[in-house]
């Protein structure tokens, strides 16, 4: 707590003084006043200090009474009623907790850093000072992937509709229900002008307009140096609102490290949060013992995100106007045929996609898709295996700024086909695992 302490609050410029600066957690307790949403971001994953903000932040004297939900990105759906269990105080074995976090769509191990466990273990304590309903309710925002069915890397696992199902859990369970939520995922999910199309806070600017605040951690070390003369001091745990600020006109990428973003950070986030802590040490870092079996699942699990580059990773793309695969896709389309020919069982969705910018694009996406399926089946593959679907321009891999962006947009994805593939996110995640809590609530 003793980095808790150092926050400065005597401005040392007048840039500085132009911020109107407040305790950080003081300010997101304060914004539900006038947001049902707010969503926050440390620096990166697992930064220095973040488990000591986030307890800090629980322990606020205001935070139970205001704050209904904590959307989070570290745990996999599948697991809610474990989660619901757990911060309600019931009994949970811990190879049962762990699910949450070590079975996410994400393969790096991340979220074995203590810092995520430590999370759901400080809302128990706090959940366990208040009355019985009153508690604080941890929603998992990523997708329930059951990585048990995920054998091949032509298995639809979801990665896809990250963002899409983060914003359905809290549509359905925190807006739809009238409640307050606090969203902790990362930066790139949250930056209004990132690159990547449909992300989380664009997905909820467009379905809830005004109702997310969005504050974003800045960590001195990513920051330009011309802003850090402009501070004068870095006001270490103090949030400040960018809009109409100099802060605010400055460039994100080059100013303040959002290196997927564009325009300035005002164009991007609502508050920034400075953020100074010392460096991690081991033990806050992810544990993964990779001589146990969750060690060599994630390595099979990493090994086939590999593999899935060449179905899922934008390998397979098109000349601009034309149907036309270009040479470079050629290393693609053999990891395709091999994995069809190794596994004869395994049929396709090919899905076609358009850059924004190219005329009559859903035509053009189902024949790049035929196109592709004609490669595949003068190689001998049957044609009953292969199903060609035009998406259009709907699924961007990028925003289309830079002639890179729109070649990568001129892509073939191919996928298990099952009742769930389809061009678009499915428009439901209802899943049973959310019964429980919310059957408690509803009687």
């Amino acid at each position: 707590m003793a980095a808790l302490a150092c926050a400065r609050q005597n401005p040392a410029s007048e840039d500085v003084a132009e911020l109107r600066l407040a305790p950080a957690a003081d300010y997101l307790v304060d914004a539900f006043q006038q947001f049902p949403l707010v969503a926050f971001s440390e620096p990166s994953h697992g930064a220095a200090g973040t488990g000591e903000f986030i307890g800090a932040l629980l322990r606020h004297p205001r935070f139970a009474t205001t704050v209904d939900d904590i959307v989070v990105e570290f745990g996999n759906a599948r697991y809610q009623d474990v989660a619901d269990r757990y911060v309600a105080g019931e009994p949970v074995p811990y190879d049962e907790l762990k699910q949450v976090w070590e079975n996410t769509t994400i393969v790096t191990g991340i979220w074995t850093a203590p810092v995520y466990e430590g999370m759901l273990r400080d809302v128990r304590a706090l959940n366990a000072t208040l009355p019985a309903g009153e508690g604080v309710r941890v929603i998992l925002g990523d997708p329930p992937i059951d990585w048990t069915v995920v054998r091949g890397p032509a298995d639809e696992d979801m990665n896809d509709w990250r963002d899409a199902h983060f914003a359905w859990a809290v549509e359905e369970h925190v807006m739809k229900r009238g409640r307050r939520g606090l969203l902790w995922i990362g930066g790139a999910h949250l930056s209004r002008q990132v690159m990547i199309p449909e992300s989380l806070i664009h997905l909820l600017d467009r379905r809830f307009p005004d109702q997310t605040l969005v504050a974003l951690a800045l960590d001195r070390g990513d920051m330009a140096a011309h802003v850090l003369d402009r501070l004068g001091v870095w006001p270490s745990l103090m949030a400040a609102p960018v809009r109409d600020t100099w802060l605010g006109r400055t460039d994100a990428a080059s100013g303040a490290g959002m290196r997927l973003s564009t325009g300035t950070i005002e164009q991007n986030i609502d508050v920034a949060i400075f953020w100074e802590f010392p460096p991690r040490v081991a033990d806050d870092v992810p544990r993964i013992d990779h001589d146990a079996a969750f060690g060599a699942e994630l390595l099979r699990r990493q090994q086939l995100a590999l593999t899935t580059v060449a179905f899922r990773g934008g390998g397979i793309r098109f000349e601009a106007q034309r149907a036309s695969i270009t040479s470079e896709s050629e290393p693609a389309l053999r990891a395709v045929l091999a994995e069809l020919q190794r596994d004869t069982t395994l049929t396709l969705l090919v899905k076609g996609f358009a850059d924004a910018q190219e005329t009559d694009g859903v035509y053009l996406s189902l024949e790049r898709a035929r196109t592709v399926v004609a490669w595949l089946v003068e190689r001998g593959i049957s044609v009953e295996r292969v199903e060609p679907r035009g998406c259009g321009s709907a699924r961007a891999l990028w925003v289309g700024h830079t002639d890179q962006q729109r070649a990568a947009n001129r892509r073939a994805e191919l996928v298990r086909r099952s009742t769930s593939s389809d061009c678009a996110p499915p428009t439901s995640f209802e899943r049973r695992v959310f019964a429980r809590a919310e059957a408690e609530e509803d009687s």
